[in-house]
């Protein structure tokens, strides 16, 4: 039984993604109206919408509400690739990062209730901070600080035994978009990163979240993780493989 086609809109996809690699539009200039690339293709502006919104929910393009779909402008020196954890700019040099504070206060917030493991209520530390590159926004970061004893919070938490570093796919809330200077609603990365003292209780809790185009990560593993790798995604090579012509999508009938 040979799979099914790529539905249209997923073709359409493609074609402009490799427009645009191609260098048919420029990062910052406008694309062709969903008009004129319907008339173009000869099929629904419907469809070309669809094509249009996944390249806008991968970070690709952008749409600009009265002006049109814009392919969007990517950070100086690509992703910034981080390779656990020395942080390098995707050409190899290290990322000038800065830090901008956007908000500090005492609150109650029930994200960070069950990551803490403390009771519905706890009032803790939220520090908002705009992570930049080359003047950039590049991730903004929400971290919640469990009070001292005493009754203040600190970002020195004196010795840390060990952390719990999760990596999750998200997409950008508005605020968080206007912040990052991105789309609403588009493909991210989100870190979630939980620090414990000495005695394994949790003290802090991070969330970051970067746009999807603005973060590659290289993490090393070992003979027995690439096993395990291997095992779960199916890297033997021993599967039966679909024939190449079987493989491409089928043309849409004119």
């Amino acid at each position: 039984m040979s799979p099914k086609p790529m539905p249209l809109h997923h073709q359409l996809r493609e074609k402009l993604l490799n427009r645009i690699l191609g260098g048919e539009w420029a990062p910052g200039e406008a694309m062709l109206t969903e008009f004129e690339l319907a008339a173009e293709y000869r099929v629904s502006r419907q469809t070309i919408r669809q094509a249009l919104r996944a390249l806008q929910y991968e970070g690709v393009v952008e749409s600009r509400r009265g002006s049109g779909t814009y392919v969007r402008e990517p950070l100086p020196g690509g992703p910034v690739l981080l390779e656990w954890m020395k942080t390098f700019s995707a050409n190899g040099h290290a990322a000038a990062m800065t830090t901008r504070v956007v908000r500090r206060e005492m609150r109650v917030v029930g994200e960070a209730e069950s990551a803490l493991d403390v009771p519905i209520g706890t009032e803790v530390e939220l520090t908002e901070k705009l992570r930049l590159r080359d003047g950039r926004p590049f991730c903004l970061t929400y971290s919640f600080r469990l009070p001292r004893q005493n009754g203040t919070c600190s970002s020195e938490l004196g010795p840390k035994s060990a952390g719990t570093l999760s990596i999750l796919a998200t997409v950008l809330h508005p605020y968080e978009a206007r912040l990052l200077s991105a789309s609403a609603h588009t493909a991210a990365l989100e870190i979630e990163v939980i620090e414990r003292d000495a005695g394994e209780v949790p003290q802090a809790f991070h969330r970051s979240v970067v746009p999807n185009t603005n973060l590659r990560i290289d993490l090393g593993v070992d003979g027995a993780e690439i096993g395990r790798l291997s095992e779960i995604l199916d890297l033997t090579g021993d599967s039966p493989a679909f024939p190449l012509a079987d493989r491409t999508p089928r043309q849409p009938e004119a």
